[in-house]
């Protein structure tokens, strides 16, 4: 899958991530390094888009403020190559 996700930042530092449905692992962790997501669903029903707090400091960490804004998902189709 392809998947973006559109934010307006009001206060703080925010982060998306791709969460596995069951909420047991990231799929995606939320780095702070893209908002756009290519991944391998594998064998999973669902994913969760999630946005983290993701203040660098350890002090004076703001709360935030943010507005999902868009997002949009692609299947992507991958072949396979046979050696």
């Amino acid at each position: 899958y392809l998947m973006r996700v559109h934010l307006s930042v009001d206060e703080g530092r925010v982060c998306p991530g791709i969460l596995s449905g069951d909420g047991q692992g990231w799929v995606v962790p939320p780095d702070g390094t893209t908002a756009e997501f290519l991944f391998r669903s594998a064998q999973m029903a669902a994913v969760q888009v999630v946005v983290a707090n993701c203040y660098l400091l350890d002090a004076g960490n703001p709360k935030s403020r943010f507005r999902v804004t868009g997002g949009s998902y692609s299947l992507l189709q991958v072949s396979e190559r046979t050696p």
